[in-house]
């Protein structure tokens, strides 16, 4: 009697804790300053505060609870240069876009968000932009950025193993050029990864933005010399549309 009654009870409370981590929420993605020791200036130092975009995401979740959202759909993930990237929706159809562009974000803060801004959307496809603001900074460290970007990619590989994650090369830009070598050491790196990895792309962005003597054109950005203007968009919308066509049934 009692060995039954002491079975049932750790029933219940297996069953009670099995309830209860199921409620908890996933923990955002560890960062590298988090985990290892790199070269460098990590990015989390030199943002101070990671939770700096906390009211656009909660935006984010407002707009899922209210209007809802369609799985399987492609993915547009990073930072401003996502989020200002108005026509994406329009010109990738039949796909369907979800835009997560959030600030001017960091790979570190979309690590941050990443478990309420990725997992539930089940994209087919994720399209991410994101490096060139981690990289802005003459202490930014090359090393500590990439260990960023495979956290990031690693737990895409881990959490989708079904979706097909492409990265789009960070761009030069006028008001940038002086990390221009930054961004072209990351690119490198992260182009590497494709050979190991069948559901990842790395799409160049970067050459279709610059003139005939290899500057970026100027023509293709905003006043500020920074963001894109529409004919910068149509130059990545060319370059990207084949990756977007191959994943549509």
């Amino acid at each position: 009697m009692f060995g039954c009654i002491l079975t049932i009870s750790l029933s219940f409370l297996l069953q009670s804790c099995g309830q209860g981590m199921a409620k908890r929420e996933s923990p955002p993605l560890r960062n590298d300053s988090d985990t290892v020791v790199v070269r460098g200036v990590s990015t989390l130092s030199l943002i101070g505060n990671i939770t700096r975009f906390e009211k656009e995401i909660r935006a984010f979740e407002h707009a899922d609870s209210t209007q809802g959202y369609r799985k399987g759909a492609v993915l547009f993930l990073g930072s401003s240069s996502i989020r200002l990237w108005k026509t994406a929706g329009e010109s990738f159809r039949p796909a369907h876009v979800i835009n997560r562009g959030f600030g001017g974000a960091t790979i570190a803060e979309v690590n941050y968000y990443y478990p309420r801004i990725v997992p539930k959307y089940l994209p087919r496809m994720i399209v991410f932009y994101c490096g060139e603001n981690d990289l802005a900074h003459d202490a930014a460290s090359v090393d500590s950025v990439f260990a960023d970007y495979r956290r990031f990619f690693d737990a895409v590989n881990r959490d989708l193993p079904e979706t097909r994650l492409v990265f789009l090369s960070v761009k030069d830009s006028p008001s940038r050029m002086q990390w221009s070598s930054k961004f072209a050491d990351l690119n490198t790196r992260v182009q590497a990864l494709e050979s190991g990895y069948p559901n990842f792309s790395f799409v160049d962005v970067r050459t279709p933005l610059l003139n005939k003597n290899g500057q970026p054109d100027s023509a293709l950005f905003r006043k500020d010399m920074l963001h894109l203007n529409a004919e910068g968009y149509t130059r990545w919308e060319k370059a990207l549309k084949p990756s977007v066509k191959a994943i549509l049934p």
